[in-house]
């Protein structure tokens, strides 16, 4: 039997990397959250940026008419830059009397292969960036002081609130309050973060027959309906895997949180001693918090046997 190799498949070149970030673009939800855009990442004085476009402007002020024009809101940001230095990278080794089986069966390991490392790459992503941005919330956003006046209690991990199903929809309107209150309301851009608690809890509720019925959502985790005004995203990767103390609620809109990450590099290694390819693939990402106060958190112990 003829020796095989990675070399000689897609996987050597940048198509399969192409195929991996556009199911990220189709299924993750973190280009739902955030404001990411399609893009080429670029090289510059030996650290990696990307082009990022914002527009954000002032409000309409009153004028006497002839008295000449006011003075400008605010200057437009339209360009950015965005530094992507956070490097990652995994290597995935074969046996090459494995290959030769994968190989006769190729259309069968191309699927499953980009299938697993889009979950390892999204999986990577989704703990940074929801990491990132539970962190950048402030503390009028967060906690049991929450609110301008600090008076709405939002839970935390020292001191969670327990939430039955019956008190979902309480307790969701304190989060959209303090984002209403922070003045970073934008309709049709409100998004909810939540644990796979809330999907038991909500089911159990019969507002869930409204918002979990309808055709499923092409992108992981999605529910079928807006609840509230937010876009609900369901997800079991940290930080919001399975806890006692309590599992975070992360609230914001699109242009809270800048963004980008993409596969930029992929290589073959061969290790003759075992027989064996490595196939290596370098991935690159960054983000910050463009608008702190457009994210709130809450922190939430689920009483599933409650009212």
């Amino acid at each position: 039997m003829a020796r095989v190799s990675l070399k000689e498949t897609p996987l050597a070149g940048p198509e399969f990397l192409r195929e991996v970030m556009a199911t990220v673009m189709e299924c993750d939800f973190l280009p739902r959250i955030t404001e990411s855009h399609a893009g080429e990442i670029r090289e510059r004085d030996g650290k990696l940026f990307r082009l990022m476009t914002t527009l954000e402007v002032g409000p309409f002020k009153p004028f006497a008419q002839g008295s000449g024009a006011p003075p400008p809101s605010r200057q437009p940001a339209v360009i950015s830059e965005l530094a992507i230095n956070n490097l990652t990278r995994l290597d995935l080794e074969f046996r090459l009397e494995d290959l030769s089986s994968a190989f006769e069966n190729r259309d069968w390991f191309y699927a499953e292969l980009k299938e697993a490392v889009y979950q390892s790459f999204v999986s990577c992503q989704r703990e940074w960036v929801l990491t990132r941005m539970m962190e950048a919330a402030p503390p009028s956003n967060k906690g049991n002081s929450a609110g301008p006046k600090g008076s709405l209690r939002l839970g935390s991990p020292d001191e969670p609130l327990t939430v039955s199903p019956g008190k979902i929809i309480a307790e969701l309107s304190k989060l959209r309050r303090v984002l209403v209150e922070s003045e970073s309301w934008r309709a049709g851009r409100m998004w909810l973060v939540v644990p796979l608690e809330f999907y038991t809890a909500l089911a159990a509720t019969d507002l869930g027959n409204v918002v979990l019925s309808g055709p499923t959502s092409a992108v992981d985790g999605e529910l079928p309906n807006t609840l509230m005004g937010f876009r609900v995203f369901v997800t079991g990767n940290p930080p919001f895997d399975a806890a006692e103390e309590g599992s975070p609620i992360l609230a914001g809109h699109r242009g809270a949180f800048v963004y980008s990450a993409g596969l930029t590099e992929t290589g073959i290694v061969e290790i003759p001693d075992f027989e064996s390819e490595i196939l290596r693939l370098t991935a690159a990402h960054g983000g910050e918090a463009a608008r702190p106060e457009a994210l709130a958190l809450a922190c939430w112990k689920f009483d599933l046997d409650g009212d």
